[in-house]
């Protein structure tokens, strides 16, 4: 019977800039008695990597621009904030009903360029999203290796909405270790058809599933995905954003 199973690693301390955080992760799971193996996936949430990584600001060091303020005082919106948002954007691709949609500077399309107030310390501080997620990713799975002999794959995942659905459920960000796909194409389905067109992007669903054990309220921002068999590789998040050519939404 295939099967995953995916682990909720509880225990992680408040985690601040400079903090260990392959260490904390490898301690943490000590003390549930989760044993880390060849092949298993580790499933961290970009907050706490942002926090450990001081991808943090203090919204009263921001001045915000003109532009800021007037959208501010339309939409009942914080200027600070939006200055922000500005700053981490490459390109604002929608300004609509209070909501910013962007282009970061990873190439990713999210809301306020993937800013976030909650879950962090301080009334006026903020988190941004990893300089480079992969590196962050890579530098976890390295940790471990190096600490405990065994090869991860590791994913770095935020929580994004969707357009023509409602609800946000979690991405990759980020990864090590894995390929982001299972490509089926040149092989056939149960009745002997060829698949053209069937490249999964795994470390997406891999993220979202996750969701459901981590979720917002529990204080689990680590789970361990057991059971998978992922195409190990040098993967990179780049590798699932679409060229401007080849997108019919931007």
């Amino acid at each position: 019977m295939k099967s995953i199973s995916i682990i909720g690693i509880e225990g992680l301390p408040i985690i601040y800039p400079g903090d260990d955080l392959p260490k904390l992760i490898m301690d943490a799971c000590e003390k549930e008695n989760i044993i880390i193996e060849n092949g298993d996936i580790l499933v961290v949430t970009q907050k706490i990597i942002s926090k450990s990584e001081s991808c943090l600001v203090d919204l009263n060091t921001i001045t915000p621009s003109n532009l800021a303020k007037k959208w501010a005082i339309e939409w009942d919106r914080d200027p600070r904030l939006i200055e922000l948002v500005f700053q981490k954007s490459k390109r604002i691709s929608k300004m609509q009903n209070g909501v910013l949609l962007t282009e970061t500077e990873h190439g990713f399309y999210c809301i306020n360029a993937g800013i976030d107030l909650s879950n962090v310390s301080g009334d006026n501080m903020a988190t941004y999203l990893p300089i480079d997620s992969d590196k962050s990713a890579f530098n976890i799975r390295n940790s471990i290796k190096k600490s405990l002999g065994i090869d991860t794959a590791i994913i770095v995942t935020d929580t994004w909405g969707r357009p023509w659905r409602f609800g946000v459920t979690n991405v990759a960000i980020g990864l090590s270790g894995m390929s982001p796909f299972r490509d089926y194409r040149g092989l056939s389905d149960a009745n002997g058809m060829d698949l053209k067109a069937s490249v999964i992007a795994v470390v997406d669903e891999l993220a979202a599933a996750s969701e459901l054990v981590m979720n917002k309220l529990d204080n689990i921002p680590v789970c361990l995905v057991k059971g998978y068999k992922f195409v190990p590789d040098e993967g990179s998040i780049n590798d699932l954003i679409r060229p401007p050519e080849q997108d019919l939404f931007r």
